[in-house]
């Protein structure tokens, strides 16, 4: 192949350059780690190409799980050279979820700390972030108050200083465990009177459930599951975004079992 501009030839060799993360728990520094120490004598077939990481935006949590109602703390931190990048500061955190995206809090500080010079836009009632930590610790994490099933989805951390941006992406999963009830305190079997028992749970999140019956008797140490499990109700959606199912279950009336309230007849993730 011959040189550009008409040039000496030259010969081209295909190289893979590989960049490789290094895991540094939450307790670590980066500082700990062993600098790159070129060789003394220069391999003449080697090429040498050092990287410097001047801006980091991090998450050392990458899932969350809280209650419904509950609070929930997103952790989003960034690090930069000693040497500000530039002395503002922009973090932006959104939601996207289920094909469909929308901005949760936006805020513009000064890593300064002049007074006067944060400006937040929370369009999600009930989110924070604290901008002294913003600007002490590189602290950009979101805090979210009385969560709905709407909040669930992937949040994206931007942070921006001068012309670098970087962003991080957190999972949000609400859950919330069923409450769970029996049609019956009390049940009275009858020779030749199959009866029917009902188990209702109640505002439940996710939809993912699952309803076994299992019986004990006074003689035995452990349950036995029911070969005949019932029939179940369809999933009821209510207006918080929680759902409901009821399981049937025909009693046999040659069976002896005892029953307590609340019921054990869901099996919770």
């Amino acid at each position: 192949m011959g040189g550009m501009g008409g040039g000496s030839p030259f010969t081209r060799t295909p190289a893979t350059l590989v960049l490789r993360d290094i895991a540094v728990g939450p307790d670590e520094s980066l500082e700990t780690l062993t600098p790159f120490v070129p060789p003394s004598i220069p391999d003449p077939d080697a090429i040498l190409l050092e990287a410097k990481v001047i801006f980091l935006v991090f998450s050392h949590i990458k899932s969350v799980s809280a209650p419904l109602r509950g609070d929930a703390l997103l952790k989003c931190g960034f690090k930069q050279q000693e040497t500000p990048l530039a002395q503002e500061v922009g973090v932006e955190w959104r939601l996207q979820h289920r094909g469909k995206g929308r901005k949760v809090l936006e805020m513009k500080t000064r890593l300064d700390d002049a007074e006067g010079s944060t400006v937040v836009f929370a369009e999600r009632t009930g989110s924070s972030i604290e901008a002294t930590q913003v600007v002490g610790e590189g602290d950009a994490s979101l805090t979210l108050n009385k969560l709905k099933i709407l909040d669930e989805g992937t949040y994206i951390c931007t942070v921006s200083i001068g012309h670098f941006h970087a962003q991080q992406v957190i999972q949000l999963h609400v859950i919330q465990p069923p409450e769970v009830s029996l049609s019956e305190e009390k049940l009275v079997l009858k020779a030749n009177s199959p009866q029917t028992l009902s188990c209702h749970c109640a505002k439940y999140y996710p939809l993912d459930s699952q309803m076994e019956w299992s019986f004990l008797s006074p003689t035995d140490t452990e349950p036995t599951v029911f070969q005949d499990q019932g029939s179940l109700s369809s999933h009821r959606q209510h207006g918080d975004g929680t759902y409901s199912q009821s399981s049937h279950l025909t009693v046999p009336s040659s069976v002896s079992l005892e029953l307590k309230s609340p019921a054990r007849c869901p099996t919770w993730p």
